[in-house]
C-alpha cells in the first residue's frame, strides 16, 4: 500500500566514461568490469558538483558492484562535497552481460541474421550465452522487491528495509509477540527461537524508534 502523502524522485545515473567504452564501435568492452578513465572521474565529479549547485540531495544511494558505477558514485560523492557517504553495492543491479560479444565489433555480432531476430523477440531476444532483455527486467525488478520502502507520516521520512527487517516488521502485525516472531522465523530458516530472540528484539526496538510500528507488541 502506498501512502496518499508519499512522494519521491529517482535519479537514474550512468556511470562515467571506462576504459571499454572509450574505444567506438565494439559490442561490449573486453573487460567486463573495467574500470574509468581520466575523463570519466571527471565527469563524475562534475556531475556531483552540478547537484550540489542545484541543491540536490539524496536519502538513498544504490550503485552496481562493478567498478565504473563504483567510481562514478564516489566521484560524484566528492564533488558533493560528501565524499564519505556511505552507499550500497550490488551485483544485481550491473549492467546486461553477453559475455561473447566482449571485444567484438559490433557490425560482426549484429549481423542481418541476429537483427532480424531481434526484431521477432524483442525482450525476450537471448544474444548466445547473454541475457535477454527480460532477464535483466527481471533482475532489477527482484531487487527492488527486496528493499521494502515504508513512509513515516509524522515524521516524513522513507525507510528502507533489509530483507530480514522486512519479515519482522511483516511479522508486527499486533497479535505476535517478540518471542512468537521469532519462533516464525525461526522455523522459516532452520533457527532456533532462542538464538534470533535478541535479533528481532533488536530490530523490533529500531522499527519502534523510527515510528514503524502502530502499537507496542503483547
Amino acid at each position: 500500500m502506498i501512502h496518499p502523502d508519499f512522494q519521491a524522485d529517482f535519479y537514474f545515473i550512468r556511470h562515467g566514461e571506462s576504459e571499454s567504452n572509450a574505444t567506438p564501435g565494439l559490442a561490449a568492452g573486453v573487460n567486463f568490469d573495467a574500470p574509468m578513465t581520466d575523463r570519466g572521474h571527471k565527469q563524475a565529479i562534475a556531475l556531483g558538483e552540478r547537484l550540489l549547485a542545484e541543491g540536490r540531495s539524496f536519502d538513498r544511494i544504490y550503485s552496481s558492484s562493478l567498478i565504473r558505477a563504483v567510481q562514478t558514485t564516489q566521484g560524484m560523492l566528492r564533488g558533493m562535497g560528501i565524499g564519505d557517504t556511505k552507499f550500497e553495492q550490488s551485483a544485481d543491479i550491473i549492467e546486461r552481460q553477453v559475455p561473447e560479444w566482449r571485444g567484438r565489433p559490433l557490425a560482426e555480432v549484429q549481423t542481418p541474421e541476429v537483427k532480424l531476430l531481434m526484431a521477432e523477440n524483442g525482450i525476450w531476444f537471448k544474444p548466445g550465452d547473454g541475457e535477454s532483455h527480460r532477464e535483466v527486467e527481471r533482475r532489477f525488478s527482484n531487487w527492488l522487491e527486496d528493499e521494502l520502502l515504508l513512509y513515516t507520516h509524522d515524521a516524513g521520512a522513507v525507510c528502507t528495509l533489509n530483507p530480514s527487517a522486512k519479515d519482522i516488521w511483516l511479522l508486527c502485525n499486533g497479535s505476535r509477540s517478540v518471542e512468537e516472531i521469532s519462533r516464525d522465523l525461526g522455523s522459516r530458516i532452520g533457527c532456533s527461537e532462542s538464538d534470533l530472540l535478541p535479533d528481532v528484539q533488536g530490530a523490533v526496538a529500531q522499527l519502534s524508534q523510527l515510528g514503524l510500528l502502530e502499537s507496542e507488541l503483547p
